[in-house]
């Protein structure tokens, strides 16, 4: 794998993670609920897509699945 590749399957894992996460707590809300410094608030677009909001995502399972 070359170094491009290595920063891809860190970011997948780091995804297929999230899903676990959310499968396993289903009524957890994502945090935090106003925008911070760092991080986007729930419904405010994430860049650099500004089209996309941490809500479009919280269901992934309309884009991928992991097996």
């Amino acid at each position: 794998m070359d170094r491009t590749g290595i920063p891809l399957a860190h970011h997948c894992f780091v995804d297929s993670l999230w899903a676990r996460w959310r499968a396993a707590h289903p009524a957890a809300g994502y945090l935090p609920a106003a925008r911070t410094r760092n991080v986007v608030a729930l419904d405010e677009p994430m860049p650099p897509c500004n089209d996309v909001t941490p809500r479009d995502m919280l269901d992934h399972t309309r884009f991928f699945a992991y097996s």
